[in-house]
């Protein structure tokens, strides 16, 4: 398994919390609904549907679902689901019913189409994306949302990365100048004796960007050293950032005269290529022998699905 899936985060409690947290504070930013306190009784009872005007894939379901149930949740309605996460829909599917309180009703529309609008975005994006490419699709941290923007791509079939800062140490750029990079370097290869174990037992796996061959034989070299990770404990990833396809074809024709994708596996070291990666270009990089492909237009620049609610 690539150390990009990182999708048992989506069955802990601190997701959970961050979903009820987002609902909660969305619902508190839209504070009171003064046009439906005006001019809706408040005893009323009703129903209401919401309904696809694009195709596209469902997501958000669960979470939606999971915070109307929870005892958090102050509105008085219902959901019953008709299509759920991972599931095709075409303008005119009906998505779910919602019923209960007309006011309540009224008070969750925005927030709930603004999810199921935003993630099935980021899932139908995904799932394209991954139907054209031969290698394995993830995303970045150029996200809106977070946690949900992730928890979208992993509907859509692609890997999640690393979930926030806390979960893999990737090395860029800015650290190795901040840093000082021999310093830095010196650091990763004896990092189990530098990092507080407080953080480290949080790290599923290590990644380093390169920008050069150069760079890159640097950190292979330490990934390879007899004194790295002595107690074998991570998954090792270096990303080719911003390489174009030529260059990182020739790297690998370097590369696996002795070190193949199945030798390099076994000792846990994967390679991810990144950098101005779109649907359209995808198919001039699924081809060349990475691991993963990172996209941060999956989640930075994504077009939402358009649902509509109506009574």
């Amino acid at each position: 398994m690539l150390p990009h899936n990182r999708s048992d985060f989506f069955r802990t409690e601190q997701y959970n919390i961050s979903v009820i947290d987002f609902f909660l504070q969305e619902l508190m930013h839209d504070g009171i609904d003064a046009t439906s306190l005006l001019f809706v009784n408040s005893t009323i009872e009703d129903s209401a549907k919401i309904v696809a005007k694009q195709n596209g894939i469902v997501a958000g379901q669960e979470e939606i679902d999971f915070f109307i149930k929870r005892e958090e949740c102050f509105l008085d309605i219902k959901i019953l689901w008709k299509k759920k996460d991972g599931e095709n829909v075409v303008i005119g599917d009906e998505i779910c019913e919602i019923s209960g309180n007309a006011i309540d009703i009224l008070n969750f529309e925005r927030v709930c189409l603004n999810v199921l609008s935003r993630l099935s975005g980021i899932a139908t994006a995904t799932k394209n994306i991954v139907e054209k490419s031969q290698t394995p699709i993830a995303a970045t941290r150029k996200t809106q949302w977070g946690y949900l923007d992730k928890k979208a791509v992993f509907v859509g079939g692609g890997n999640t990365h690393r979930i926030g800062l806390f979960d893999a140490i990737l090395i860029k750029e800015n650290h190795l100048i901040a840093g000082k990079k021999k310093e830095v370097l010196q650091k990763l290869l004896h990092i189990q004796k530098y990092g507080p174990p407080e953080i480290l037992k949080n790290i599923k796996f290590i990644e380093v960007e390169v920008e050069t061959f150069e760079e890159f034989y640097e950190v292979f070299a330490i990934f390879l050293h007899e004194d790295f990770d002595i107690k074998n404990q991570y998954k090792y990833v270096i990303m080719l950032d911003n390489f174009s396809p030529k260059n990182i074809e020739k790297l690998f024709s370097e590369l696996e005269k002795s070190y193949d994708k199945k030798t390099r596996n076994k000792q846990n070291i994967f390679i991810e290529i990144s950098g101005g990666i779109t649907e359209q270009n995808i198919e001039n990089y699924s081809n060349l022998g990475a691991d993963v492909i990172s996209l941060g237009s999956l989640t930075h620049s994504v077009m939402p699905v358009d649902f509509s609610l109506r009574f």
